[in-house]
């Protein structure tokens, strides 16, 4: 990808990301060195490598994962059938991002923000967070999938969607070392 492009696209994350600063020159780098050939297809994955916070005993991973062709965006809506499988994958707890691009094709919203965006690509991110709870070494983990796309002027649509497909989920420490995921619904009344 274009360097310059791939500056733009960092540029409009960290507009839009508010949580933490993202690594500039390492997303920058990620982007600049990824070849996103023309295709047909809605998206691309990238290359694993995500930037790691810490904050005392709670650590957050953020990382890029998917490049979205914004031009791409109304031939690829979802077919009903695909939306049934994203579905049942979400409500077995499956956190992965073509389960998400699944998803955001079957947004007719987020489809119009994307093909009138005037960059041709959008980002898909996600962003973890790991906080101690109880006793035992046990975590809270929050995992929101984080969606950029350049020159939105109105984010909500984009926001409420990540927002409702936030995942939480605590790991109880069994024994002291045996992780065991336990998926939890959010408390409406908790401050993210």
């Amino acid at each position: 990808m274009d360097r310059a492009l791939s500056e733009v696209l960092v540029e409009q994350f960290e507009r839009h990301f508010k949580i933490l600063t993202p690594d500039r020159a390492l997303f920058i780098e990620l982007l600049a060195s990824t070849d996103i050939p023309e295709s047909s297809r809605f998206s691309e994955s990238l290359p694993h490598m995500k930037q790691t916070v810490r904050d005392g005993e709670t650590y957050h991973n953020l990382s890029l994962r998917r490049i979205l062709r914004n031009v791409n965006a109304y031939e690829s809506q979802l077919s009903k059938i695909k939306g049934v499988v994203g579905s049942v994958a979400s409500r077995l707890g499956v956190y992965h991002s073509s389960d998400l691009v699944r998803k955001i094709r079957g947004e007719r919203e987020l489809i119009k923000l994307m093909s009138g965006c005037p960059q041709p690509f959008s980002l898909l991110a996600k962003f973890q967070t790991y906080e101690p709870c109880g006793k035992n070494d046990n975590l809270l983990v929050t995992t929101r999938p984080i969606l950029v796309i350049p020159g939105a002027t109105d984010r909500k649509e984009i926001y409420d969607w990540e927002q409702s497909n936030t995942k939480y989920r605590k790991e109880i420490r069994v024994l002291g070392f045996i992780p065991i995921r336990l998926r939890e619904k959010p408390d409406p009344y908790a401050v993210n």
